[in-house]
């Protein structure tokens, strides 16, 4: 019975509006309404600006020029991972980015794809993380200094380990 009452504990007065934990960016569970869970819970990573785009900036509390930046892509059409990803590959050179490599992987049962990336001019290194399911595609792009970067790198994959798609439920008819 105190169980139960803990739990209600982080109850809203109504679920879903904004004193519920289930919309607090800062715990993590502020994507359910997208279809996906990205766990920040415990993180380095604190909110700093969430837009209408459904754009979050995070910031970094143990480096000032690390940011962590989650944004959606609502498709119009469904496209493979790979198909995606190179529709963004020629952009990255338009804004003087090196390309320093490519892979997919599977994390949770979810198929991703890492690009890392570099920008000499800028002194600036990126990891993006695509994730793609039906026509939504969530990228996660974290990004420090290159100097800074291999400190920040494995704050951002414990991350990207957390993130997971939320499985659709079907209404239960009485």
């Amino acid at each position: 019975l105190f169980a139960l009452f803990g739990l209600t504990a982080f109850s809203a007065p109504y679920p879903g509006t904004s004193s519920s934990l289930m919309t607090n960016p800062e715990k993590g569970f502020f994507y359910g309404n997208q279809g996906f869970r990205l766990g920040t819970l415990n993180s380095k990573w604190l909110l700093n600006s969430a837009d209408s785009n459904l754009q979050i900036r995070y910031s970094n509390s143990e480096s000032d020029t690390a940011s962590l930046v989650v944004k959606t892509d609502d498709l119009i059409l469904p496209l493979s991972l790979d198909l995606y990803a190179k529709k963004w590959m020629k952009d990255y050179y338009n804004y003087e980015f090196i390309v320093l490599g490519t892979r997919t992987f599977m994390e949770n049962q979810t198929r991703g794809m890492v690009v890392d990336l570099m920008n000499k001019e800028k002194d600036k290194q990126i990891r993006q993380v695509i994730y793609l399911k039906d026509k939504k595609a969530v990228i996660i792009t974290c990004s420090d200094t290159t100097k800074s970067f291999l400190t920040t790198l494995p704050q951002c994959n414990q991350l990207i380990k957390n993130f997971s798609w939320l499985e659709a439920t079907t209404p239960t008819k009485l």
